[in-house]
């Protein structure tokens, strides 16, 4: 038996959290990777230069980055719920169960 089989909630709920953790701090820093117009009266236009895009697509790639660990860690941690206790390896030194 391995250690990771015999320990798969806490390792998801440890993965889990740690993921979710990590994508919170990537959309603090780099903020949502698409905006929201509300009623836009008029647009400014202006040319970007090459360093501005290449920092825009940064931001971005960061952006979409961190939701995908936010739901990859809640998938890990909803994983982690499913899993029962009584479904994983029992080790073999422990006693058999009581017969009812």
């Amino acid at each position: 038996m391995t250690w990771i089989g015999a320990h798969a909630t806490v390792v998801l709920q440890s993965v889990g959290a740690v993921t979710n953790f990590a994508g919170v701090l990537l959309l603090f820093r780099y903020g949502m990777p698409f905006r929201v117009r509300a009623k836009p009266s008029y647009m400014v236009v202006r040319l970007q230069s090459s360093d501005d895009q290449r920092t825009d697509k940064h931001y971005a790639v960061c952006g979409y980055l961190g939701i995908a660990m936010v739901v990859l860690g809640t998938l890990a941690l909803i994983g982690a719920s499913w899993i029962h206790p009584t479904l994983q390896p029992v080790p073999s030194n422990a006693p058999p169960p009581a017969q009812v």
